[in-house]
């Protein structure tokens, strides 16, 4: 073997050394490059989860506390008691001049409502922070307003007029009803602890 032959070789020997090598670097770049992106990812999920909590509260702050609440303060301005009646009972009861501005503010009201239920129902709006914030008012006013909508649905030949309050508040009367059945529970499990 000559001395060009040799020197060839170690070069050659050299050059795949040096691939190998950069290939080596290259897989190790590509694997960090692939760990910081999914740091990257689950950093902007927590942001995104956390920017969705915060907005939900802000939003049931703003359409709960100013929109729902001053509509509801007008409706509690016709001089009737709304607490535990039905629609029916209470619109035989508003002059008939009245009636109208009356079933709109309550048609303003359930739309209020309608816009938590579809943000909720689209993961734009916690449904923990909104049920912890404002389901008593959603339950009750519903419960108030179902034969109002039923009517809408029959005036309007409308099958989903507030059916996304309708679908939210069936899950969260389920939910209210365990709650109560929890604190029950636990209220005789302690009476019980204290006569034991």
């Amino acid at each position: 073997m000559d001395a060009y032959e040799w020197t060839s070789s170690i070069l050659g020997f050299l050059s795949l050394v040096l691939i190998f090598g950069g290939l080596i670097y290259a897989g190790r770049q590509v694997y960090y490059l692939k760990q910081q992106v999914k740091l990257l990812i689950k950093e902007n999920s927590d942001n995104q989860e956390w920017n969705r909590r915060k907005t939900s509260l802000d939003i049931n702050l703003e359409i709960l506390t100013e929109g729902f609440s001053k509509i509801a303060d007008e409706l509690n301005n016709f001089d009737i008691s709304l607490k535990g009646k039905k629609y029916n009972e209470v619109v035989d009861s508003i002059d008939k001049n009245k009636l109208e501005s009356f079933d709109s503010k309550l048609d303003r009201l359930l739309n209020y409502c309608e816009m938590i239920s579809i943000g909720i129902k689209n993961n734009i709006i916690d449904k923990e922070i909104s049920f912890d914030y404002g389901a008593t008012m959603i339950l009750r006013y519903y419960d108030f307003a179902e034969e109002f909508i039923k009517n809408k649905r029959n005036d309007q030949s409308s099958d989903t007029f507030c059916i996304n309050l309708e679908n939210l508040v069936k899950e969260w009367k389920v939910k209210v009803h365990d709650l109560d059945q929890k604190m029950r529970d636990q209220l005789v499990n302690a009476g019980k602890e204290k006569l034991g």
